[in-house]
């Protein structure tokens, strides 16, 4: 009777053994297509950082490589799975967590910058320095039409160069990735 179920249990084994496989092997599969993907996205955050961020686009790529790097860190930190390869990619995907964390701010201050310049670069901003430059050294003196152009230079070097600085942070952080 022992006979009898001796290969029912060979066989069982070796399913079992052949499915203990095919889990390894997808294991293996999904650390490494995740470790491409933390690299892959970490060097679109560097690429983004490394870029002119003048633009809004260039900010929105940024932020979108960011938002690719909290989801995919997300993904790595809800698997349950505890085995060498998988402890590697979550040190790795942590060790840029903070400087990413930081840039997200660097990113969103960059942005209301930006808006604040916009709103100093307007139509009618312009409008007012340019008629106060042509208008005033007509009423005052020319050193008026100086007086005006001094503010405006002021202003928007005090503008922009918050801007600049802000941009080197965000490129600093991206070059520590």
């Amino acid at each position: 009777m022992l006979e009898s179920l001796l290969p029912e249990a060979k066989k069982a084994a070796q399913r079992q053994a052949e499915a203990g496989e095919r889990q390894r092997i997808t294991d293996t599969d999904e650390s490494s297509s995740r470790k491409g993907e933390l690299r892959t996205t970490l060097g679109a955050i560097r690429d983004a950082g490394d870029a002119s961020l003048l633009t809004a686009a260039a900010c929105a790529r940024l932020r979108a490589a960011l938002d690719r790097y909290f989801a995919l860190l997300a993904r790595i930190r809800s698997s349950g799975r505890i085995d060498l390869p998988w402890q590697e990619i979550r040190k790795s995907a942590a060790r840029a967590e903070r400087a990413a964390g930081q840039m997200v701010l660097l990113v969103d201050t960059l942005a209301e910058q930006r808006a604040e310049i916009a709103g100093w670069m307007s139509k009618e901003v312009l409008v007012f320095f340019a008629l106060a430059t042509v208008l005033l050294p007509i009423f005052f003196g020319r050193q008026a039409a100086y007086l005006v152009s001094a503010i405006a230079g002021a202003l928007l070097v005090w503008r922009v160069a918050s801007c600049y600085s802000i941009m080197r942070r965000i490129r600093e952080l991206a070059r520590k990735l």
